[in-house]
């Protein structure tokens, strides 16, 4: 939209709070949310940016 921010809480960017808010993890088996520091490797957000990376490398 248009005029909006990506922020409602100043300092504070949408995806932390999502985190924050839910956790990361696979939703609903569709949506996955990464996050920097998380408890699962499959949520790990820097290697799976550097799986995903290395894929379209080898495209």
């Amino acid at each position: 939209m248009a005029g909006t921010s990506s922020t409602s809480t100043p300092g504070q960017p949408v995806p932390e709070r999502l985190v924050q808010t839910y956790g990361d993890g696979l939703f609903d088996e569709t949506i996955w949310l990464l996050a920097p520091d998380a408890t699962y490797d499959d949520c790990y957000l820097h290697a799976q940016a550097a799986e995903r990376a290395e894929v379209l490398t080898e495209l």
